[in-house]
């Protein structure tokens, strides 16, 4: 599930609109984000976008 919300946060998904298309709790997805942060060792959530945004362009 986490894969899924990292492709859809690299397309720019809010939490609000990942939890629509996957149908998911909002809470839920931010769990999923932490985690992700939490694996990356991020504190910010912007962060994430900008190591995500690196990811797919390799």
């Amino acid at each position: 599930m986490e894969l899924k919300i990292a492709v859809l946060l690299n397309m720019k998904f809010t939490s609000s609109n990942i939890s629509s298309a996957l149908f998911l709790a909002k809470r839920t997805v931010e769990f999923h984000r932490h985690n992700l942060r939490k694996k990356m060792k991020l504190e910010v959530s912007q962060d994430i976008y900008q190591v995500l945004a690196t990811y797919s362009t390799q």
